[in-house]
């Protein structure tokens, strides 16, 4: 291309070009040994996170738990097809990149550490979507695709609905602590929990049901 031919560049000497590069690769092979030990750090603290639910959630010597199925503490388990059929919900509901009323809550959201693009609806959409707003706290679980992958609501600083194929999982709050139970699902036990209810080989689900019969060791909210 003639344009390109015509881009001035600075050129000093080779022994100056050599010396540049070689301080350029020396530089990116610090950065990257600075990554991988981070990632070193970050795997052993998660190790040591699991390693202390294990011996918590699955002391044999703890006679303080008793084992309740997740239905019986559960006050809403839903998603977003409970708001109704998938004509209405064509008809009412849009998503838009720009930021409108309302955030409409995706696993991608909390893959990204909800550094990537969201998506939002407006307020008539999020009013409609009453069967599935969120207000912060709750559990959210994947029911497809990566089925049985958990996530955490933090504080929300507006209003949120629940996007497509999850599940939204609110906890009587006399009987258990949201964080708790997530805390127990984010556990190696909880975890080979959902696992052993998650069925289908190509496209992985997990129905309600199964999610209502996991069992919670649960402790009186007094001790």
């Amino acid at each position: 291309d003639k344009n390109l031919r015509k881009i001035k560049l600075f050129l000093p000497s080779l022994s100056e070009q050599q010396r540049i590069v070689a301080k350029l690769d020396a530089t990116y092979a610090e950065i990257d040994k600075t990554i991988n030990n981070t990632k070193k750090i970050i795997s052993s603290h998660k190790d040591f996170l699991n390693s202390i639910l294990e011996d918590f959630f699955n002391s044999k010597d703890n006679k303080l738990f008793k084992k309740k199925e997740l239905g019986e503490i559960i006050e809403v388990l839903t998603d977003y097809h409970a708001n109704g059929s998938y004509k209405k919900l064509k008809d009412n509901i849009t998503l838009k990149n720009e930021k409108d009323y309302a955030w409409m809550v995706r696993s991608t959201d909390f893959e990204k550490n909800f550094k990537n693009d969201l998506r939002y609806i407006n307020k008539n959409s999020y009013n409609y979507l009453s069967k599935s707003k969120i207000f912060g706290g709750e559990i959210i679980m994947s029911k497809i695709g990566n089925a049985g992958k958990i996530y955490l609501v933090p504080k929300l600083s507006m209003p949120a609905s629940l996007a497509m194929n999850l599940f939204l999982i609110r906890i009587k709050n006399k009987l258990a602590i949201d964080k708790y139970v997530f805390f127990y699902l984010s556990s190696r036990g909880g975890k080979n929990q959902i696992h052993s209810r998650i069925k289908g080989a190509t496209t992985q689900t997990i129905t309600k049901e199964n999610v209502r019969n996991i069992k919670i060791p649960i402790c009186s909210m007094e001790n």
